[in-house]
């Protein structure tokens, strides 16, 4: 049987594709396997990779934005569209498939829907549980739509085609225990003289392997007129694995940096996230890829640099075995002049009655940016500190208001008001339901606090909290205009101590209006 694939844009859509072709070579090992693909896309590289052939053809997406690029772009998407659709005519015709499988991305909708006005059976697989525009064009002209989410067929016109499967699981060789072995052999002198290394393949078949470690035989296939006496090896351990691609978060690094004067600045990177295929257990090591920013090529005007990029764990080692979808990005990059200046910080609220405040702030500030930027600014002013609340030692994170263009260096130092407080202490006492006082009690009527359990907590100079005692705070209630029932009441705590701060809990208590008896 000849199969035909169409995958393309992004690996979500080739991996299901060369999974699932995969699977059909291991089951049907005489079946003929082709792929199509955008020209110029990830799938033109991935595909052969993984042993398969690949056809291009003119594909491009569609933008969702409405500027002028966006049309131009979108303008290009249609002229592709009407250029692929012979294209993917001429390649069907010539290889002659009896199914066509699209599991998604643009691509995918030349190649189906050629290959259903041809009356060749086509198969959709989409991955995602909200079917992209391709599948929901294609899938109500396909024999069987393969879901990855059962939830997904909702969102089809048609129903009756639709097949939950789940995603396809691709697997990778995470490990394996050895990667030489040596041979022995005999043969004709005249012979022996002229075989190399080369002239031999060491083969461990994988065929039927599971997910783990594995042992399997090793073979050897090599000249015809030779023949082996022995192997240093004749089993491998191999662990296998699924086989899997997550996107990645870009880390820059700043390399090489000698000047004290000046500092590097990334002003962009062209890429945020890349995605990143593997064996499960080496993608999911991965927290980032690192791009180092050598500091001794970024100059005073912007410029992009192409910088590797390097997988690398939570410690920053490089996680070897994995494969990027691009191992380069572009960044650019700036070099920033530094300026130290006077920093002026606002402060209100330190002048408390009952305590004694102090703090420091820095008197300077580095700040960095361009040449013109940096001429304009001869002090920075920070947002005021509001020390009204402050009742114990702190440490108050400034902010500087800076004009665009200009950021705080990295070297600057402390950018913080350290408060310290003189004179504080806390007292925390306990009261219970009959400290409290019922007020505005209606004639005839009867409250009745419920069991509850008043947390005091006093602060404030020492010597005043040293001659605080019970009799020093009311606890007071409402009852005003309340009828008979229980009710939800608001507390109040009051002391004529001059105190820095006063808090208690609960302040809501529980009582019960009852009438009068007799």
């Amino acid at each position: 049987m000849r199969f035909l694939f169409a995958c393309g844009g992004t690996a979500g859509h080739v991996n299901p594709a060369v999974g699932v072709a995969g699977r059909i070579r291991e089951l049907l090992p005489e079946s003929e396997i082709l792929f199509i693909g955008a020209l110029g896309k990830m799938e033109m590289e991935l595909v052969p990779r993984e042993g398969y052939e690949i056809r291009g053809v003119p594909v491009s997406n569609l933008s969702r934005s409405l500027s002028v690029e966006g049309i131009r772009h979108n303008i290009k998407f249609v002229s592709d569209l009407i250029k692929s659709g012979p294209a993917c005519r001429k390649i069907i015709e010539e290889f002659k498939p009896d199914v066509v499988i699209g599991t998604g991305g643009y691509v995918c909708y030349p190649v189906l829907h050629e290959a259903a006005k041809l009356g060749i059976p086509t198969v959709i697989h989409e991955q995602n549980a909200y079917p992209g525009m391709t599948t929901k064009a294609l899938a109500k002209h396909a024999e069987c739509v393969m879901l990855a989410v059962e939830d997904a067929k909702k969102y089809l016109d048609r129903k009756d085609n639709c097949v939950f499967t789940g995603n396809p699981v691709r697997v990778s060789v995470l490990q394996a225990e050895r990667d030489t072995v040596n041979i022995t052999f005999s043969g004709q002198r005249t012979t022996l003289t002229k075989v190399k290394a080369g002239n031999f393949k060491v083969i461990a078949d994988l065929e039927g392997l599971k997910k783990g470690e594995n042992v399997v035989r090793l073979r050897v296939v090599g000249p015809d007129n030779v023949t082996v006496e022995s192997m240093s090896v004749q089993k491998i351990s191999i662990t296998i694995d699924d086989l899997i691609t997550v996107k990645k978060p870009v880390q820059t690094q700043i390399i090489n940096q000698t000047s004290d004067d000046s500092e590097p600045y990334i002003v962009q990177l062209s890429q945020e996230n890349v995605a990143v295929e593997g064996a499960a257990t080496l993608v999911n090591k991965v927290t980032g890829l690192l791009a180092r920013v050598d500091a001794q090529k970024v100059e005073n005007e912007m410029k992009a640099l192409t910088i590797a990029l390097i997988p690398v764990d939570k410690s920053g080692k490089e996680v070897e075995g994995v494969h990027l979808q691009t191992d380069k990005v572009s960044v650019t990059t700036v070099m920033l002049n530094k300026k130290t200046v006077p920093l002026s910080v606002p402060i209100i609220g330190q002048e408390h009655d009952n305590l004694e405040i102090s703090y420091q702030v820095p008197k300077t500030i580095t700040v960095k940016g361009t040449d013109a930027a940096l001429a304009a600014i001869s002090e920075v002013t920070c947002e005021t500190v509001d020390l009204s609340k402050v009742y114990d030692d702190t440490q108050i994170a400034l902010k500087p208001i800076l004009t665009d263009g200009v950021t705080v260096a990295t070297d600057s130092g402390n950018l913080n008001c350290d408060v310290t407080v003189k004179g504080a202490e806390t007292l925390t006492l306990e009261f219970t339901e009959s400290d409290i006082v019922i007020e505005d009690v209606t004639e005839g009527l009867v409250p009745v606090v419920a069991d509850c359990v008043i947390h005091v907590s006093a602060s404030g100079r020492t010597s005043v909290i040293e001659t605080l005692n019970r009799e020093d705070f009311t606890l007071t209630a409402s009852v005003k205009d309340l009828d008979a029932g229980t009710h939800r009441v608001r507390l109040v705590c009051k002391t004529a101590k001059d105190l820095a701060d006063l808090e208690y809990s609960p302040q809501e208590i529980e009582i019960t209006i009852s009438e009068e008896a007799g």
